[in-house]
């Protein structure tokens, strides 16, 4: 389903809105560049101004939210962070969501790696020895974690439930009607489609979070499991 969602014709900038300014929804999902994006929204818009959800214990921030704008409407001007779609629906103002995709075996490869270099010590990454799961372990044992991430995110899919064709359908009507797309692939050309639909200034960044693991290439096999 990821790789249908990303083959598709699917990029949709902004073009009208309910007010010049809507409150903007930056979805970060996983291993698609997010964190260099993060650095890009701070120098836009302050980094005061922009609310992040990471590593967060619940959802009592999501659900606080639309107070929070309420309270302070002309200070808060985007969330980021790893939430999926549906955070729109009680603000009570208008908003867009902007997300970057990227080549799912790529991005569920990369996934990987992060899992290993950061999470190497949970039940989820380790064997009975306490040594690290090869990429084709740990799809025998936690596929879901690895399938299908972008279009859980997209369509709203909750954490743990297999995507479905409905639930791609469902990815590609929200994208075509709420989201602000672009591809990590294409990250030059998305970031000045970004910017000539927000009404960025022009910026110089540095791409974080990214380099060798060390770790062993993943087998001809894990890649075929994930295309």
């Amino acid at each position: 389903a990821d790789a249908m969602l990303y083959g598709r014709p699917w990029i949709a900038p902004m073009t009208t809105t309910a007010e010049p300014s809507p409150f903007l929804l930056f979805m970060h999902i996983p291993k698609t560049a997010g964190t260099t994006m993060r650095t890009i929204v701070d120098a836009q818009y302050g980094r005061d101004a922009v609310l992040t959800y990471y590593n967060q214990p619940n959802s009592q921030m999501l659900d606080n939210l639309p107070y929070m704008l309420m309270a302070k409407p002309d200070t808060y001007r985007a969330l980021i962070g790893h939430f999926r779609f549906g955070v729109h629906t009680t603000l009570g103002r208008p908003s867009r969501y902007v997300t970057l995709l990227r080549d799912p075996v790529r991005r569920a490869v990369s996934e990987y790696f992060e899992r290993r270099k950061t999470t190497a010590t949970r039940l989820e990454m380790t064997k009975s020895d306490g040594t690290v799961m090869s990429l084709d372990e740990v799809l025998d044992r936690n596929p879901e974690l690895y399938a299908n991430q972008q279009v859980k995110y997209v369509a709203g899919l909750q954490p743990g439930l297999a995507a479905r064709q409905e639930h791609l359908e469902r990815a590609c009507c929200n994208i075509a009607e709420h989201f602000i797309a672009g591809t990590i692939e294409w990250f030059d050309e998305s970031l000045a489609m970004l910017s000539r639909a927000l009404g960025w200034v022009s910026c110089s960044y540095e791409r974080h979070n990214v380099g060798d693991t060390g770790a062993p290439p993943p087998t001809a096999t894990a890649l075929a499991r994930l295309a």
